[in-house]
């Protein structure tokens, strides 16, 4: 079997094996095997007695039934545990603070942009994604409310090995028109907005967003197409989707309604999130004069059509 990146997870048990192995000295250039009870291949779809996985530092060499210890190598015995590939969460908020007991979002959002400091976020998002990884997601597409790249310098900390948390593809700022996703705000307040999002009115003013994005670090790019009567244009929208797509980067759209839901899907994104109500053709490709680009559709937490990873990672 080729090689993969190392990212299969046995829930927190398997996950503390992984930390361990990369703390101790190996005998044989960090060569590990694993053994369990059962392993799930999910492309098979089925389950497989008595895996034997072969490690090789950071990646994954052998997996199969009947393969022969490596003389050398560090065995680590895993019991009655099954094996299974690391998870995908392709719609994640890791830095935003969510408290039920305040109510909606427009409160949530405000509490957590004006009383939690950058290094309050950092540290929420240490603690989600830790915990994220030991539920056995091992990869997020963390979309946005991070507040100014803090996405960003997460996924950062990850790959550097200062935190534990999942493979990070991090979309900085979402972009937006004027307000973002917050409520009325009077105007002293409305400095908040631009710490959550990049609010853009022309295309020209689209096109530079996404470019700073990419800039700041972006993997991909989200986008809130509408809140309440504050929609971004199909022009607008064209831009961006051009403009990420010109440096083969994917665009995740926020759209909810017949308006936002066309528009996104007309544009040309590559995944429309939510989508609570979305007209039926914009769906389907049906190969007519509108060609909604097959953009794959997240609703509610329900995926339709949905690819495992929506960004280049």
């Amino acid at each position: 079997m080729r090689t993969i990146r190392l990212k299969a997870v046995v829930c927190l048990s398997f996950v503390l094996c992984c930390k361990v192995i990369s703390q101790t000295p190996q005998p044989q250039a960090h060569l590990v095997v694993l053994l369990a009870a059962k392993m799930l291949d999910v492309k098979a779809g089925k389950e497989i007695s008595n895996p034997v996985v072969v490690v090789d530092g950071q990646r994954i060499k052998e997996v199969g039934t009947g393969i022969p210890v490596p003389a050398g190598a560090k065995v680590i015995d895993l019991g009655g545990a099954t094996l299974m590939p690391g998870l995908v969460d392709a719609h994640t908020h890791l830095l935003q603070n969510y408290d039920f007991a305040l109510g909606g979002d427009d409160n949530n959002m405000v509490l957590t942009v004006a009383q939690m400091s950058p290094a309050e976020r950092a540290l929420l998002g240490a603690k989600t994604g830790r915990e994220d990884l030991e539920a056995g997601i091992t990869t997020v597409r963390d979309v946005g409310n991070s507040g100014v790249n803090g996405d960003v310098a997460l996924r950062n900390a990850i790959n550097r090995g200062w935190v534990s948390g999942p493979r990070i593809l991090a979309c900085t700022r979402a972009l937006s028109a004027a307000g973002g996703q917050f409520g009325h705000l009077q105007h002293a307040a409305q400095g908040l907005v631009e710490q959550e999002y990049v609010p853009i009115a022309t295309v020209d003013e689209a096109r530079q967003a996404v470019q700073q994005a990419f800039y700041d670090g972006a993997d991909c790019i989200k986008v809130i197409v509408n809140t309440g009567t504050r929609v971004v244009s199909l022009e607008e929208m064209k831009a961006i989707v051009e403009e990420a797509h010109r440096v083969h980067k994917k665009v995740a759209a926020h759209a909810i309604g017949n308006d936002a839901t066309r528009i996104a899907a007309v544009a040309g994104v590559d995944s429309i999130e939510h989508a609570y109500v979305v007209p039926d053709d914009v769906l389907q490709d049906d190969g007519g004069e509108e060609d909604f680009s097959g953009a794959d559709v997240l609703s509610g937490g329900d995926v339709f059509r949905f690819l495992p990873c929506q960004c280049d990672g």
